[in-house]
């Protein structure tokens, strides 16, 4: 399997090559600089980009380990294989180091590289925090509906919820990083943004 992060190119084929270096810079701008509506809510898990040749996510997190801003790096599907052993293909140490030091490449301040579950997931911390009105998202998100007290009103009653137009509604406020695609949003193990295809 290809787990090189250098080179991709965008999903629709009439756009240009697009290399990590541009990714990342597309998603620290949003990070970093985007002012966020003042009602917009926004998942715990930020936005993040597929790359789907390489299986790995990218995630932007506003508020994540140390509640600072973060970039993760995860597995995107992950082959557990028979039985509850360890994952079939789990993610070397070295490719976290590597974006981190594509990172730093590019004039991010690191502050650490937290290994946050059995080579599944990084979490590169940043020095520099999240933009005010992004982490002031994330903590509505974290402290949920202000009338359900929970993140999951907006599921039907079924399914534990209040049928709640709370995360829906302050989600549509987002302005996303470039090439987001809301589809992915709302999957468990999908991520908020776009599949970067090899």
């Amino acid at each position: 399997m290809n787990t090189s992060l250098s080179v991709a190119t965008v999903p629709d084929a009439d756009e240009a090559p697009c290399t990590t270096t541009a990714l990342l810079a597309a998603g620290l701008r949003w990070l970093h600089d985007t002012v966020q509506p003042g009602t917009e809510i926004v998942h715990a898990r930020g936005a993040a980009t597929v790359i789907a040749a390489a299986n790995r996510i990218i995630r932007w997190v506003p508020l994540g380990w140390g509640w600072t801003a973060n970039v993760v790096l995860e597995v995107a599907h992950i082959d557990w294989g028979v039985g509850m052993g360890p994952p079939l293909n789990p993610m070397p140490s070295s490719e976290a180091i590597s974006l981190a030091v594509e990172l730093h490449r590019i004039g991010v301040d690191i502050a650490d590289i937290a290994c946050t579950t059995r080579s599944l997931s990084a979490a590169i911390t940043l020095r520099r925090p999240a933009h005010p009105t992004l982490c002031a998202a994330a903590r509505r998100y974290l402290q949920g509906c202000p009338s359900h007290h929970t993140q999951n009103c907006g599921r039907p009653p079924a399914r534990g919820g209040y049928d709640c137009r709370w995360l829906p509604d302050g989600q549509r406020a987002i302005t996303w990083p470039s090439h987001h695609d809301p589809a992915h949003q709302r999957n468990s193990r999908c991520p908020n943004g776009i599949e970067v295809r090899q």
